[in-house]
């Protein structure tokens, strides 16, 4: 079977995901970001809503370049949830990533440490 692939949305998807490279050439040995990075690289190309594209591209750079995030986003993250097959799980999952993304977000200003200069 012969699979071919459309470039001009191929070239509109990744003129909106800044980060694509950096998250799918991200490399590490635990099953959870392998299976968050197919996830995202699928997602990406089959989902619509530009918006939500831009925001898992950059919440999947974040979880790819900040230990804190990926760590945090990794203990919420049940490896069950990741299944682009079921449009119920993929909605959940996205849900859940961007309601992480807000609250790391909104708890990261609030630990803000203001440093005194002598």
């Amino acid at each position: 079977m012969i699979h071919t692939i459309d470039m001009d949305n191929v070239r509109k998807v990744l003129s909106f995901c800044r980060y694509y490279d950096d998250i799918i050439n991200y490399e590490d040995d635990d099953i959870i970001s392998f299976e968050l990075i197919d996830f995202y690289k699928d997602y990406v190309f089959s989902y619509k809503d530009e918006d939500k594209i831009k925001l898992i591209d950059s919440c999947m750079y974040k979880y790819v370049s900040d230990y804190n995030y990926r760590k945090g986003l990794k203990s919420i993250i049940n490896i069950h949830d990741i299944d682009l097959n079921s449009y119920k799980k993929t909605n959940k999952l996205i849900r859940k990533i961007i309601k992480y993304d807000d609250n790391f977000e909104d708890e990261r200003v609030r630990n803000i440490v203001v440093s005194k200069w002598i």
